[in-house]
């Protein structure tokens, strides 16, 4: 991971919502640590014992994040500023980026408002799920067994969507290769989608309907989709019942998010962020923006690329909690997750 040493401020000049932060001691979170290679820790203010730190991980002001001789990390400010912290330096917290500290063990330096440039997001937040949260989030009447339509809900950004479904077998337990058929129509019911893809049972399936994309248009548009076992699917002309149902936005606000993204991409570009940084960074901001389903699409990135932690299972979980019923199957998946990581 190849990190500038420049300071990248990040201004959002788009909406912005208040979301809790549960962090350490009701204290309010400083920075977000969006990437890390190698040995990276964090002393907590007033302590004197490191803690690993992961994809997620919080800072407060009094912390000092430790990068070791072989490490690198990037830390996303609340204010908005992006931070690459290079081998052997140390990150002193403050109450914001600018009463914040760099010591690379020849000298301390105080950052400055005046070093950065404007280009891009912020009050980007977590709200991390807590274990005992669960039972709470997961709401109460979705279908257990058989398959599960669960995301996307809501209002989405993608023009491609990838459906994510899960079809458990209370009896057989093993994983078996299946044919399934994805429906989708739009709010007059004209069916626009109907066509076969492959999954397997007890286990979480993602797919795409190929060849098919959404167009935006002056208002939002709503569609209907659910998927099938191959063979139990609904005759075409009887699909008024479908389970799934999301919102394509307006094509106004899909510009205005698709710019915000290619500012982002430009940072990844100039090698100021790293992978992992950019997939967390569009997740927190797509977040923001009360788009869950694309925020969840990116959040997943993180888990392919490795970058998995407590932290960000317990963002997933809320996240899916925001998108209804059938999603909370998918609360229940990462909090095995979390469960599997602490054991």
């Amino acid at each position: 991971m190849k990190l500038s040493k420049a300071v990248i401020v990040i201004l959002i000049a788009a909406f912005i919502t208040s979301l809790t932060v549960f962090a350490l001691d009701e204290k309010p979170t400083v920075a977000i640590v969006t990437g890390i290679e190698g040995d990276v820790t964090v002393v907590r203010d007033g302590k004197v014992d490191k803690e690993k730190v992961e994809m997620g991980t919080q800072l407060y002001k009094g912390d000092m994040l430790v990068v070791g001789t072989k490490g690198k990390s990037t830390v996303y400010f609340m204010d908005g500023s992006v931070l690459p912290v290079e081998k052997s330096q140390k990150l002193i917290l403050g109450s914001l980026i600018s009463d914040s500290m760099v010591d690379d063990g020849s000298q301390a330096r105080a950052l400055s408002n005046n070093e950065f440039t404007a280009s891009g997001f912020a009050q980007l937040d977590m709200t991390n799920a807590k274990a005992r949260e669960m039972a709470v989030l997961t709401p109460a009447a979705f279908r257990a067994y058989g398959v599960v339509p669960a995301a996307p809900y809501g209002n989405i950004f993608d023009q491609s969507p990838i459906f994510i479904f899960v079809d458990s077998n209370k009896v057989n337990l093993n994983q078996e290769e299946r044919v399934y058929v994805l429906i989708i129509v739009d709010e007059d019911s004209n069916e626009l989608f109907r066509g076969d893809v492959k999954g397997k049972t007890n286990m979480v399936n993602r797919v795409q309907a190929p060849g098919f994309t959404l167009d935006y248009g002056t208002s939002d548009k709503t569609f209907y989709w659910d998927i099938y076992r191959k063979g139990e699917e609904p005759e075409p002309g009887n699909v008024f019942e479908l389970e799934g149902v999301f919102t394509l936005v307006d094509k106004a606000t899909a510009e205005k998010v698709k710019k915000s993204m290619a500012d982002l991409r430009g940072l990844l570009a100039q090698n100021i962020i790293d992978i992992n940084s950019y997939a967390m960074m569009a997740s927190l901001y797509l977040k923001n923006m009360q788009l869950y389903y694309d925020s969840i699409l990116y959040l997943e990135q993180v888990f392919e690329n490795k970058g998995e932690s407590i932290s960000l299972f317990e963002q997933a979980a809320w996240l899916y909690s925001n998108l209804g019923n059938n999603s909370g199957i998918m609360v229940k998946y990462y909090s095995n997750m979390i469960q599997k990581k602490r054991d």
